[in-house]
């Protein structure tokens, strides 16, 4: 029975060892109806200048972009 932890040490620290692979996806972005853009862009045109939402939806945009052009490699 005493070589069971060192054989569970040895299993934990060459478990982290082994090759990872990867496989490169392309999150899906959402589409948006016209009537839903046009939605969106009334109520941020509501929003005070410099709100931290507003910013948040920029950062949005860029993702939503970057999606599409992985999409179209």
């Amino acid at each position: 029975m005493r070589w069971i932890a060192p054989l569970m040490l040895m299993m934990l620290l060459t478990g982290c060892n082994t090759p990872a692979t990867y496989i490169h996806t392309c999150p899906v972005p959402k589409e948006y109806t016209q009537a839903e853009k046009d939605r969106a862009k009334q109520e941020t045109h509501l929003l005070p200048p410099g709100s931290e939402i507003g910013e948040m939806l920029k950062d949005y945009a860029v993702l939503h972009q970057q999606a599409k052009d992985c999409w179209a490699h």
